[in-house]
């Protein structure tokens, strides 16, 4: 029997107040410590987003330019289908 009491767990350290003095410590250091990189990730991203809304106006003129010119290729080469298909078109009537 003096065995068997030897595995009985103690319940007087789980209301330790010195270990929940601790835990209250690391808890408000390391909302601190979250606190701190929060503000300073939004003052970051703050100069990030001021930087890229500066560079968003050229984005769009690129974005136009780039627009038009596709369109002149696309007709182009639609023109050029076109022409190709004419002249298949006589190859064949006058082949015969």
């Amino acid at each position: 029997m003096a065995k068997k009491d030897n595995y009985l767990y103690s319940y007087k350290d789980d209301n330790d107040e010195t270990r929940t003095n601790k835990l209250l410590k690391r808890a408000v250091i390391l909302f601190i410590i979250s606190a701190i990189l929060v503000a300073v990730s939004h003052f970051f991203l703050n100069k990030e987003k001021v930087v890229l809304m500066s560079k968003t106006p050229v984005l769009k003129e690129n974005k136009e330019d780039l627009k038009k010119e596709i369109d002149e290729i696309n007709d182009r080469i639609k023109s050029t289908e076109e022409g190709n298909n004419r002249i298949q078109e006589i190859i064949k009537k006058y082949d015969k």
